[in-house]
């Protein structure tokens, strides 16, 4: 499957199941902090899920799979000036990647 056929069916995804996850009552979830990278810290457990090779999902989506997309959608959410945020940014060594198109109709000119 080509890259940008596999990038449309995880966002339709991401989609689908963001919308499914409104419904349920999921405010228990306490959403992760940023993985940063410094010298300092290069070489610690926590930032490895920015270095390492992701897990690619399988389908049908697990729970644990469906849960890491869920708390990446309240992320994503969560900041004001973002155009996409990917899983390992946030610790979830899994390649899932949400994002927002806003239609302009500026550009469409």
């Amino acid at each position: 499957m080509s890259k940008l056929k596999t990038a449309l069916l995880l966002t339709a995804i991401i989609f689908i199941t963001g919308c499914k996850s409104n419904m349920k009552n999921e405010n228990n979830i306490s959403l992760p902090q940023y993985v940063t990278l410094n010298i300092q810290t290069l070489n610690s457990s926590e930032d490895k899920t920015i270095r390492i090779k992701v897990k690619t999902l399988n389908f049908p989506l697990s729970s644990e799979d469906l849960r890491d997309i869920s708390i990446l959608e309240k992320k994503y959410d969560q900041e004001e000036n973002c155009a996409g945020l990917a899983a390992p940014q946030i610790g979830i060594s899994k390649c899932i990647i949400i994002f927002a198109v806003h239609e302009n109709e500026e550009l469409k000119k």
